[in-house]
């Protein structure tokens, strides 16, 4: 029963981080394109490029979330959106520029 009540209590958590996440990246993607348009995301090279980004970021809410929620025994979730999306992408573009 506990177990229950806590994955439903999450639920709004993981929207936030999803909807955040999503509209950082295509608020990203418009200024990136300089035409300021979302009508040349929609090509595969776009979408895997974004989707790479959203994936980087939705992970930085969620670190940021979990080392906030064990250290301070809160659910902070607004401040691991602001801490971690940004988080998120320059981890991503670190790895990027190290790999390439």
């Amino acid at each position: 029963m506990n177990a229950q009540i806590q994955t439903v209590k999450q639920w709004p958590v993981v929207s936030l981080f999803f909807i955040s996440s999503l509209a950082m990246c295509l608020f990203l993607f418009f200024i990136d394109e300089g035409n300021y348009h979302l009508k040349g995301l929609f090509t595969p090279s776009n979408i895997l490029a974004m989707s790479l980004y959203f994936i980087a970021v939705l992970l930085g809410q969620t670190f940021v979330y979990a080392i906030l929620e064990k250290f301070s025994n809160k659910r902070q979730p607004i401040m691991s959106v602001i801490i971690g999306a940004p988080l998120g992408a320059i981890a991503l573009m670190c790895i990027f520029g190290y790999v390439i």
